[in-house]
């Protein structure tokens, strides 16, 4: 889901807000309940930054 996400660039900026928000408290959750796996914490948090920079890309 994440890489159709980071593709498609026509969702309007508001929709694309709401999903990033949805994804932030999911990882947020996904940390408070693995805090011991720091290796898909890694895989998460290196996934977020992509699609943080992707969202900034499209001010």
């Amino acid at each position: 889901m994440t890489n159709k996400l980071l593709m498609k660039n026509h969702f309007d900026r508001e929709d694309n807000l709401r999903k990033l928000l949805s994804l932030l408290s999911y990882c947020h959750f996904e940390y408070k309940s693995h805090r011991n796996h720091s290796q898909i914490m890694t895989v998460k948090l290196a996934t977020l930054k992509g699609i943080i920079h992707h969202f900034s890309a499209l001010k």
